[in-house]
Parts: structure tokens; C-alpha cells; sequence
């Protein structure tokens, strides 16, 4: 139980942490005009820098995986309460679920 809040806690955590670089990205993309192709890689380089401070400062060891699986998952909730992210695992778990409750 103390994992899974921790692990959601992080997920929050990246999730507003992201958003904030977004807004701070779109910020300064309108004062310096950066190229549209631009503007993605510079979100992107934010979204690389808080997984390295979360990396680095957060209190236990943290996977890469389930670090960008989180924050997916926060960025795609956060669209609209009937989305949500699935992991290649539970992806393929899910297809396979169907066939098997035909007896296929």
C-alpha cells in the first residue's frame, strides 16, 4: 500500500512537473518564435530533465519504465476521464482476453 502511494504520488508529481514545462515551454517559444519542429524537442528536453531530477532526488530508486509509464498515464487522464493508457503488457493481456472468453 505505502509503494503504491508513493508510486502515485510520483506519478502526480511528474505529471505536474511536465505540464509546468509545457506552459513555461509554450511561454517562451511565443517571446523567441522558435520553428514549430523546435518547440517539440524543447518540451521533450524538460520532460528529460525531470526524470533526471526525480531520478537523482526522489527518495527510493525508480525505474525509467515506470517513470514514463506514469507520467503517460497522467498526461493521457488528464485529457478526459474515458481515456486511459495501456502497457504493451496489459495491451496484449486485454487482446487476448476476448478470444479466450469465445473459446477461441
Amino acid at each position: 500500500m505505502k509503494r503504491r502511494k508513493a508510486n502515485l504520488s510520483l506519478a502526480v508529481l511528474l505529471a505536474v512537473i511536465f505540464f509546468l514545462g509545457l506552459l513555461a515551454g509554450a511561454r517562451r517559444s511565443k517571446v523567441v518564435g522558435t520553428a514549430e519542429g523546435q518547440e517539440a524537442y524543447d518540451y521533450l528536453k524538460t520532460y528529460a530533465n525531470v526524470i533526471d531530477i526525480v531520478k537523482a532526488n526522489y527518495v527510493d530508486k525508480v525505474n525509467d519504465r515506470d517513470l514514463i509509464y506514469a507520467s503517460i498515464k497522467g498526461m493521457i487522464k488528464s485529457l478526459d476521464p474515458h481515456s486511459s493508457f495501456l502497457t504493451p503488457r496489459c495491451s496484449r493481456t486485454c487482446r487476448r482476453r476476448p478470444k479466450a472468453s469465445m473459446g477461441a
